[in-house]
């Protein structure tokens, strides 16, 4: 008897883990590699770390450290994957403090500051 209510709580245990992955999975936008396939939740920091380290990833130009998982994009920069990936999926962590302006690159958001608000 013990044995069965052991079971059983276990099975409710991986009934509620397996529901919460799912709700999870499908709740929020996800992406899937072109090269190995997986399917990553549309987060910056997931998305970034696999373009750096997917195991199918093309090994043609060596000094291609980071390969997008979208599209052919490809750089030895890290600075310039965080902004690409930032196109992906649509994260702009920069905001005008003037206007609704945002931009996934620094740079875009300092001209628009000099062109928009400078006096």
């Amino acid at each position: 008897m013990f044995n069965r209510v052991k079971l059983k709580i276990m099975n409710n245990n991986w009934f509620g883990f397996i529901s919460t992955f799912f709700f999870f999975l499908f709740s929020f936008p996800v992406l899937t590699c072109q090269y190995c396939l997986l399917t990553l939740p549309a987060h910056f920091d997931t998305v970034y770390i696999h373009t750096k380290l997917c195991p199918k990833k093309p090994r043609t130009i060596q000094n291609l450290v980071f390969m997008c998982v979208v599209c052919e994009y490809g750089t030895k920069y890290s600075v310039c994957m965080k902004t690409h990936v930032r196109k992906h999926i649509g994260e702009k962590p920069y905001k005008c403090n003037i206007c609704f302006y945002t931009s996934n690159d620094s740079s875009n958001m300092r001209r628009h500051y000099n062109i928009r608000h400078n006096q």
